[in-house]
């Protein structure tokens, strides 16, 4: 049981954060489109500026998350293999810290806007399970903000270089959720440390 618990939660889980943008730079966005129609990535995504720190402002709710209380934060590093480190962690409900580290794997390289997300190491080699999982459906032309959906949009992270969107951000990372056939208010705000205050609901 603990086994298939715990290759259940690498499945699903996800990575996660970017830098500062103009106000006027417009970002990409995935193609409107049908809810009954696949997520559409965008076109194309630097790794080398997508890495580094983000935090998480917004997102479904996730079993693999639900001792996580506030300040959960994602560190992406480039691998010399060219997949990407995964360093995700969070402050839990005791104030203690939550740390789980995985591999990212470009599933469609040059775009590198499709990945497969594993965090199960089994003898020094990283297992992935059940296909991409980590689709960047919205990133802004700066790389200030993401969003990131599974193929199935059974999970959604509205992630950002800072801990707060502001007013015109949050409107551009909503109108990308609903352009991608997921309502806003599926996702709750995720309690930061200069962010969100509480959890609510992201509409």
């Amino acid at each position: 049981m603990k086994t298939r618990l715990l290759i259940s939660l690498c499945v699903l889980s996800a990575i996660a954060l970017l830098p500062v943008s103009s106000a006027e730079a417009a970002p990409l966005k995935a193609t409107s489109q049908s809810a009954a129609g696949p997520v559409q990535p965008v076109a194309s995504v630097d790794l080398t500026r997508y890495v580094g720190s983000w935090y998480q402002v917004a997102a479904i709710p996730q079993i693999f998350e639900v001792q996580c209380a506030r300040n959960v934060t994602a560190v992406y590093t480039a691998k010399s293999d060219g997949t990407v480190g995964v360093n995700n962690t969070c402050t839990t409900w005791w104030g203690s810290s939550s740390r789980v580290l995985g591999v990212a794997r470009v599933e469609n390289a040059p775009a590198n806007s499709v990945l497969t997300v594993s965090f199960l190491n089994l003898f020094g080699q990283q297992l992935y399970f059940g296909g991409p999982n980590y689709e960047i459906v919205g990133l802004d032309s700066a790389y200030r903000w993401a969003v990131v959906v599974s193929p199935d949009r059974a999970s959604a992270f509205v992630l950002s270089r800072t801990p707060a969107l502001s007013g015109a951000e949050t409107t551009e990372v909503r109108d990308v959720l609903t352009s991608n056939g997921i309502s806003p208010c599926s996702l709750m705000t995720t309690p930061q440390t200069h962010g969100a205050g509480t959890s609510q609901k992201f509409c």
